[in-house]
């Protein structure tokens, strides 16, 4: 999946702030990526609308390792397992 693939599935849900598709070293897809939407709406959006849709990926809240991230506003989702 290309990231431009991704940000035309996800942009009906809200506008995107930033999109990143994870690269192995050889560039290949690690199949996961992150979306960070301009508002918290989007990316609740995208998670709810894609919940039993019957999409090939999963979409969940991105949960940062860092504790102090979490009490920013959460507009960033975590898109994982892209078919190949």
């Amino acid at each position: 999946m290309k990231a431009s693939e991704l940000e035309e599935q996800f942009k009906k849900y809200g506008d995107i702030k930033s999109l990143k598709i994870s690269l192995n070293p050889d560039y290949t897809s690690r199949q996961y990526g992150f979306i960070c939407f301009q508002t918290p709406d989007g990316a609740q959006a995208a998670i709810e609308n894609t919940k039993n849709a019957g999409v090939p990926y999963e979409v969940v809240r991105y949960q940062p390792k860092d504790r102090r991230d979490l009490r920013k506003a959460f507009n960033n989702i975590y898109v994982k397992n892209f078919p190949p």
